[in-house]
């Protein structure tokens, strides 16, 4: 099962809340990407650019695929058109909210994320580019302000046979 949505939508909260419950293991793309190339995506992004970035989200993303588990995808890699192709037929899971209201959840720098400017008006951006590639591979979209029980199992009861 794969998480996807913008930073700060509660895909590495809800993540291993999730795992534990289906009992599979939790893998966050950011820690691939950070074991893979010893780099924090926004290391990547202040030396290569967003497009090097979002590669290697990628390619961390497609490692990730390889194995089954929960996976928290980085917002960026999920419009890759071979990651596109990767998750038609896998359980994805969009955690969708107002871009204004995960600007706020990021108030506190974490010193990880590659925003480096206003964060409300990235994410406004994100969202306009992005949304429709999302719905377009998520096979359920849940709301990213209720509260993460809640989402957890909105998506456990969507999923249970």
């Amino acid at each position: 099962m794969v998480l996807i949505g913008l930073m700060g939508s509660g895909k590495s909260t809800v993540g291993p809340r999730l795992a534990g419950r289906l009992g599979l293991p939790f893998a966050d793309n950011d820690a691939i990407l950070l074991r893979r190339s010893g780099r924090t995506a926004r290391d990547i992004e202040q030396s290569e650019g967003f497009d090097a970035l979002h590669r290697a989200e990628a390619d961390a993303l497609l490692e990730a695929l390889r194995t089954p588990a929960v996976i928290a995808a980085a917002a960026g890699a999920v419009p890759e058109p071979d990651v596109a192709r990767a998750l038609r037929g896998a359980e994805v899971v969009y955690l969708r909210a107002d871009p204004d209201v995960l600007a706020g959840r990021l108030l506190h720098d974490d010193g990880y994320r590659p925003i480096g400017r206003d964060p409300h008006e990235l994410l406004r951006e994100q969202f306009r580019q992005r949304d429709d590639a999302y719905r377009a591979v998520a096979s359920l979209v849940v709301d990213a302000t209720a509260p993460v029980d809640d989402i957890v199992e909105r998506i456990i009861s969507a999923v249970a046979p």
